[in-house]
């Protein structure tokens, strides 16, 4: 289906502003089925507000739609969207099916995001925040973006630790590949894996592909690319997708990485954080503790199932 055939069946003439960055899966699925169904997005770094900052934390994507409605939690986001008339085979689904395949996708996460800062890594995990980019750019996006690093630097920090006194490795390579078998074997038997067309189950894993191939789990790409169907509907999905929304799975078949200069900002920014560190880390904990009450946060409805 083209986009502008997406155009036809969704009410999508105004802009939206997304909260978030270029690098979380939730935000890249979300930001691709929002410009599928013909939304223009601003993209930030800057939460909806610094009430919204206290009561839920740092958890992201958030959409602010032109009526005033403001939406948290990607698979919400999807939701709200068929509402509006957008055919992301939504309502195809029972919430039961729904539910499991979200719970799926926050296994899928939790199996590659503590790859991001495994021992060396630190150093090119702070650089990769440097290098993201607001859409349009905005220099108070790039100071959140300084401290949000900090953030997902103490909070994926402590999901590693967790994982080593429980005695378990917190990344596993072969195993995020294994872990992809499933989806490449439905993929085998359908053009899609929402259904006979693009829907919201490919938006959502395709938003995890682009953040493992974002550049700092590039040791995935060669797994990656033994998934001949995978190969083959991430293709499709690079054709439904134009404007400003990173296609960073591109590089799966073209080794070229970007080259984009640091922002001032970001580290003027970062080495305040760091310089007031105790003031620092008083805020982080404060989105630490607001986000273990966040319904939309990774691994919430996999917490509830036990």
């Amino acid at each position: 289906m083209s986009r502008r055939h997406s155009r036809e069946h969704c009410d999508g003439d105004k802009a939206v502003r997304l909260y978030g960055v270029e690098h979380s899966p939730w935000v890249l699925g979300a930001w691709c089925a929002l410009v599928y169904a013909g939304h223009p997005v601003r993209l930030s770094a800057v939460p909806p507000s610094l009430g919204w900052f206290a009561r839920r934390g740092l958890v992201f994507p958030v959409v602010m739609f032109p009526d005033g409605t403001c939406i948290g939690d990607s698979f919400s986001i999807y939701a709200r969207l068929a509402s509006m008339g957008c055919p992301l085979g939504w309502h195809e689904w029972s919430e039961q099916d729904r539910d499991a395949v979200q719970r799926r996708l926050e296994r899928l996460f939790l199996t590659y995001a503590l790859g991001r800062i495994v021992p060396f890594k630190v150093v090119r995990f702070i650089a990769a925040w440097g290098q993201m980019r607001e859409h349009p750019a905005r220099s108070w996006g790039s100071a959140w973006r300084a401290y949000l690093c900090l953030y997902f630097t103490v909070l994926i920090s402590i999901g590693t630790w967790i994982a080593r006194s429980k005695q378990r490795d917190p990344y596993v390579p072969a195993a995020v590949v294994a872990a992809l078998s499933d989806w490449d074997a439905t993929l085998a038997t359908r053009s899609y894996l929402t259904g006979d067309r693009v829907g919201f189950v490919d938006f959502a894993l395709f938003g995890h592909l682009q953040c493992m191939c974002s550049g700092l789990t590039d040791e995935l790409l060669p797994g990656i690319r033994r998934y001949p169907s995978l190969m083959r509907w991430l293709s499709e999905m690079h054709g439904l997708q134009q404007g400003s929304v990173p296609m960073f799975t591109k590089r799966l078949w073209d080794e070229d990485k970007r080259d984009v200069h640091i922002d001032v900002v970001f580290w003027a920014t970062f080495c305040v954080c760091v310089a007031f560190w105790p003031i620092t880390l008083c805020s982080i904990g404060l989105a630490l503790w607001r986000r273990s009450n966040n319904g939309a946060r990774t691994g919430a409805r996999l917490r509830t199932q036990r």
